[in-house]
């Protein structure tokens, strides 16, 4: 039950972009901060009835309040230079650095019969946990445009350095994570208004602060879960093609995307 929810955010965005003499050469920057911060105060009431193999029945009734603060802080940083090797060839240099900043206090109270109000702290369901991410990819990338097809190939290095800091049990855990992350995408033109694109692709997803924090998450008292402290991204390999055709006739169109991760 959503007793109150409140949600404050902060955008600030600027770019430049340079461009030099030679055609097709540039510069291009972009610079952005956002500030959020969500509060979130619930009850989590319910009486549960569990039914176990030799026939028993148990009841478990859970009675709490919920006050959690959430405040992000992100920050990003991306350049990138542009060189025409020939009429059909460009050469990209980049560097991407992004800041994600997580403070997360969460205080769960149970209900006090004597007192009749959300009075007890629960320190196994409380807790206060500050996640930092930063992030640095350098990288190249070439493209090659033809009647018919362009192709574009990347390679890129990402450094990932994450801090979690417990801050309610005292205990700090840090590490890294570097991988090399290569990007294919080739674009065919066909006729009569078709396309065929054909990608690969590699990415990684870091595990959320929430994911992060070992604290048990009773909302669902069928599913009991709870946070991993030493949990790692995951790298996944991405391929697969799309078509798409348009009739612009009749203005018809049509889409079909095939794709796999591993």
């Amino acid at each position: 039950q959503n007793i109150h929810n409140s949600t404050t955010n902060a955008i600030i965005f600027s770019s430049f972009e340079k461009k030099f003499l030679k055609k097709g050469r540039g510069i291009i920057g972009k610079f952005g901060i956002t500030e959020n911060r969500d509060d979130f105060n619930g009850l989590n009431k319910s009486n549960n009835y569990y039914h176990m193999p030799n026939g028993d029945v148990t009841t478990d009734s859970i009675n709490q309040q919920n006050d959690l603060s959430v405040r992000r802080s992100a920050k990003s940083l991306s350049i990138l230079f542009s060189e025409p090797i020939s009429n059909a060839i460009t050469l990209n240099a980049f560097y991407n650095y992004n800041y994600e900043g997580t403070r997360q206090d969460k205080v769960t109270s149970d209900f006090d019969y004597t007192r009749m109000a959300y009075h007890e702290k629960n320190d196994s369901l409380s807790n206060l946990f500050k996640t930092v991410l930063t992030s640095s990819s350098p990288g190249l990338s070439i493209k090659l445009n033809q009647p018919g097809y362009n192709i574009a190939v990347s390679l890129r290095m990402q450094f990932d350095n994450i801090a979690n800091h417990d801050l309610t049990h005292i205990s700090n855990i840090s590490w890294q994570n570097n991988f090399f992350a290569p990007s294919v995408n080739v674009n065919f033109h066909l006729p009569a208004n078709k396309r065929l694109n054909v990608f690969y692709y590699k990415m990684n997803q870091n595990p959320t602060s929430t994911q992060l924090q070992p604290v048990i998450d009773n909302s669902n008292p069928i599913v009991i879960q709870k946070g991993n402290v030493n949990l790692r991204p995951a790298i996944n390999n991405n391929v697969g093609l799309r078509f798409a055709s348009f009739n612009s006739v009749n203005l018809n169109s049509f889409q079909f995307t095939l794709s796999a991760s591993f």
